[in-house]
């Protein structure tokens, strides 16, 4: 029986194109892994973007006597028109301001009469002056007059609740205060935690509109860069596609290769 002589270039040429065809396999599952990974990462940060929303929940200041203590502070009339009404609309309407005045000044009174209370009380353990009933209203009146120009009529009526409260720590506090020395920071006046408290107050409420400002930003920012995510989703994604399209061609050479 004759033997069949194999041709060596034939033998090395089929062992240099099983070379060449591995090696191209192992280049496409270097590149389908990678491109598959960022894929899913890019698609994942494209949508956190896409769905991230600002938060923008007006939160109520927390300020306390407390707080006061611990920063260690060392230390106007209603413009109500008197226009005489000319017209029905006039006296209607202003029927209806005098009443929203009344029913103001109605929910006001406990808060203001327990604040004028606490004030009184503080001042007379620390040997100060007692406060002016009126100049304490108007001063009220006034800041929550401003709170409300931020936009939120419920923060003012915080603001008095909280004023309600620290007023009564502070009186509560009076008797350790009036044992300080008249030169000690500590020993500070019913006006001065007054003013403090306030203006802290309003501090906290602008800190808010801040952050509310800032959040806002932020989110139109991840909105505007969610799609430079998805396209980069989508290109690799792509090459990930090819990559695995090259190795399904180089697996189906594999099986159908039939060698000499």
């Amino acid at each position: 029986m004759a033997t069949g002589v194999v041709d060596p270039t034939i033998d090395t040429s089929a062992r240099v194109e099983r070379r060449f065809f591995s090696i191209v396999r192992w280049c496409g599952l270097i590149a389908a892994g990678p491109a598959l990974l960022a894929a899913v990462i890019a698609a994942f940060g494209g949508g956190s973007k896409l769905l991230n929303h600002s938060d923008t929940t007006l939160r109520a200041p927390t300020t306390t006597y407390d707080d006061f203590r611990r920063t260690a502070v060392p230390s106007s009339e209603n413009n109500k028109p008197a226009n005489k009404d000319t017209t029905l609309e006039d006296k209607e309407a202003e029927a209806a301001r005098a009443a929203a005045d009344a029913e103001f000044e109605k929910q006001l009174k406990p808060y203001l009469d327990a604040i004028i209370a606490s004030l009184g009380s503080y001042a007379t353990k620390v040997g100060q002056a007692k406060p002016s009933a009126q100049g304490i209203g108007d001063y009220v009146r006034q800041s929550m007059q401003q709170i409300g120009r931020y936009g939120s009529g419920e923060f003012a009526w915080k603001y008095v609740e909280g004023l309600s409260k620290a007023t009564r720590d502070l009186a509560a506090d009076g008797d350790r205060v009036a044992k300080l020395d008249t030169t000690d920071p500590g020993r500070v006046r019913y006006d001065t935690f007054l003013d403090w408290y306030t203006k802290s107050y309003i501090q906290q409420v602008r800190d808010e509109l801040q952050r509310i400002e800032a959040e806002k930003v932020r989110a139109l920012v991840s909105l505007a860069e969610a799609p430079m995510f998805f396209y980069a989703a989508a290109i690799a994604f792509g090459i990930f596609v090819l990559g695995t399209i090259l190795l399904v061609l180089l697996r189906i050479e594999l099986n159908t290769r039939t060698v000499a």
